[in-house]
């Protein structure tokens, strides 16, 4: 799909919605196996470890943020 849709801006932001659902579904699966306390705590220490170079750190805080706010709704 990608060499077809390359240009077609819709692609890149079905992408994205493609890659949050999967880290959301990931989420889902660890904490039924973890504590989410002991989950958020490991992804942050993660997303903000001082020995990773600001340019090379594989997280996105906001992406960070918004797993956080979908792992505390589930609990309602």
């Amino acid at each position: 799909m990608r060499l077809l849709f390359w240009f077609h801006p819709a692609w890149y932001f079905f992408k994205k919605e493609l890659l949050a659902t999967h880290e959301y579904e990931a989420d889902n699966f660890v904490l039924q196996k973890f504590p989410r306390a002991e989950y958020q705590q490991a992804l942050l220490d993660c997303a903000l470890d001082v020995h990773f170079l600001p340019v090379t750190n594989p997280f996105n805080v906001s992406m960070i943020k918004k797993r956080f706010i979908m792992m505390n709704q589930n609990l309602k």
